[in-house]
């Protein structure tokens, strides 16, 4: 085999890693572009209703400038479920469930993790080569050479120069050197560095979480077989979690950050430099506010990570002790050989099987195993005639009722009162009031009208009349919704709702009393809006009579 055919086999390998598909992808734009604002440094888990909303909501927006988005059905429609159901299928998207609460949450794949750090990487617009990054590749090769060299004293050379070259620099400032300034391409490269590694952090994690979830599923199918035993099984686990954490990157880069975690002076310090960092003018000149925001919180990241790792080690270990303690192999067996064969027939029947063919259900068993049955469950007891129907006593008329009465208990006598309002209208001569004297109000002609049409009823009929009415319901129900006390009436006989003044419709903030005359000659007083007299209303009130008076 030649050169070119190992490097054309290791670059296909490479193309069907799970970024690189996602990368090649049709509707790759709109799948990171999607999930990287779905998904934030304070939401890396969303419940699934949130996420399908947010899916559906992100590919509407798109969709209405002439962006090709995924739909489903005829006709086509877009859809969040299935949307986010097709991106799990190419691994953009994983969904776990909480154990303890049942919800199931998505989280972003170790391989869109990586691919949006790409992403991430190639917007910033960064340059490429300075020299910073120089200093910083050569600090590297001279730090992992002084940990790694086997040769005493080549170490403490290293050591004693890396000494005298600090010793130097603290001497110079304590004879009054100054500080050198510092560029603003080093500070930007610097910074940007930090940003790439910051943006690893969340794949590196996540590859850790997805190789114990694909043991977990090795274990759990070998669980459901019928070969083995348990206690081999558990025992198989054991060495697979314990080669994942010393025998793979993924394993021995976590066990690191752990062990640098779990150290409060190392965490103190890095919390004490990233503020340090971060209160530096020129940076803060420099850096976007959200750069900064993903620096300050790159330790709560790491911890957060951190704590996903345990958390998803420990519903591994919930979803394996519930397997153990509810295994039952015979039931197991029993239950694969019943679905086997109901598998089994359902093919044969598609094979020989029409459209419409009938098939023959046994919906109860031949026999049974009981001696005897009742054939009769009539009880004489609950055979009894219904009570008799009580005789009907002949309704005696009130001889005092006449029609007059009647009237006098039902509603509002609109007609009249309308009628009786233009009338002292025209009395009172509304054009040509003297100045300053006061605007006859409905309730100053209220107190003139005969006591047949002074009834409290009456005084709904005004408030209709005047345009009040509208207002007073939209009141009553403010007053209902909010479950507010209402105030006593004057005489204690109706309640009134303290901000009954906003029922007036022309703006008067006071209100008035109408003292009213019931049926029974009783009085009451009633507290309402103070409508004023005006010519507006006068004509409407006109026009409406006219109508009435066509209409009859």
């Amino acid at each position: 085999m030649s050169e070119i055919h190992g490097e054309f086999s290791d670059i296909e390998g490479a193309f069907e890693r799970p970024m690189l598909k996602l990368l090649n992808r049709p509707d790759r734009q709109v799948l990171f572009a999607v999930l990287r604002l779905a998904f934030t440094r304070e939401h890396q888990g969303l419940e699934a209703p949130v996420l399908h909303r947010r899916v559906e909501q992100y590919l509407a927006d798109l969709d209405s400038v002439g962006i090709e988005v995924p739909k489903f059905g005829s006709p086509p429609t877009i859809d969040g479920k299935l949307t986010c159901r097709r991106w799990m299928d190419a691994d953009a998207v994983d969904k776990r469930r909480d154990v303890k609460t049942g919800v199931d949450y998505y989280f972003l794949a170790s391989p869109t993790l990586t691919a949006l750090s790409h992403i991430g990487t190639m917007t910033r617009d960064r340059s490429g080569v300075s020299a910073h990054r120089v200093g910083t590749i050569m600090d590297a090769v001279s730090k992992l050479n002084r940990n790694i060299n086997p040769d005493v004293s080549e170490r403490k050379r290293i050591l004693q120069d890396e000494i005298d070259e600090r010793a130097a620099e603290l001497q110079r400032l304590d004879e009054g050197g100054e500080l050198e300034p510092v560029d603003d391409d080093y500070i930007i490269d610097g910074f940007d560095n930090l940003l790439r590694l910051f943006s690893a952090l969340p794949g590196d994690f996540g590859r850790v979480i997805e190789r114990m979830a694909d043991q977990r599923q090795v274990v759990v199918n070998k669980f459901h077989s019928d070969t083995g035993r348990v206690g081999d099984h558990l025992i198989e686990y054991l060495d697979m979690a314990s080669g994942l954490m010393n025998d793979t990157p993924e394993g021995r880069a976590f066990i690191g950050a752990m062990e640098l975690l779990r150290d409060d002076k190392a965490k103190v310090d890095l919390r004490r430099n990233i503020e340090s960092l971060l209160s530096n003018p020129q940076a803060q000149a420099l850096l976007r506010e959200t750069e900064q925001r993903d620096l300050r919180n790159l330790l709560l990241l790491m911890m957060q990570g951190f704590d996903a790792v345990l958390d998803a080690r420990e519903s591994i270990s919930t979803v394996l002790r519930e397997q153990i303690l509810s295994h039952n192999l015979d039931r197991d067996i029993a239950m694969d050989a019943a679905l086997r064969s109901l598998e089994k027939s359902v093919t044969f029947s598609f094979k020989v099987g029409r459209a419409q063919d009938k098939i023959e259900c046994e919906v109860l068993p031949h026999a049974n195993d009981v001696d005897d049955l009742p054939n009769s469950f009539f009880d004489p007891a609950d055979d009894l005639p219904p009570e008799p129907l009580p005789e009907r006593k002949e309704r005696q008329l009130d001889p005092a009722a006449t029609f007059a009465k009647l009237l006098s208990q039902g509603g509002p006598s609109l007609r009249a009162l309308r009628s009786a309002l233009i009338i002292a209208a025209d009395d009172l001569d509304l054009d040509n009031l003297p100045p300053g004297a006061p605007v006859p109000t409905v309730g100053d002609v209220f107190e003139s009208l005969p006591e047949d049409l002074r009834r409290p009823v009456e005084v709904i009929g005004l408030m209709h009349l005047s345009g009040a009415a509208s207002r007073a319901y939209k009141a009553r129900r403010a007053l209902s919704a909010t479950s507010a006390a209402t105030a006593p009436a004057l005489d204690g006989d109706i309640a009134v709702p303290p901000d009954l003044t906003e029922l007036d419709p022309v703006g008067a903030t006071e209100r008035e009393r109408f003292r009213c005359i019931r049926p029974d000659g009783t009085e009451v007083v009633l507290l309402g809006p103070r409508v004023r007299l005006d010519r507006h209303l006068i004509d409407r009130l006109c026009k409406t009579e006219k109508k009435a008076g066509a209409a009859s």
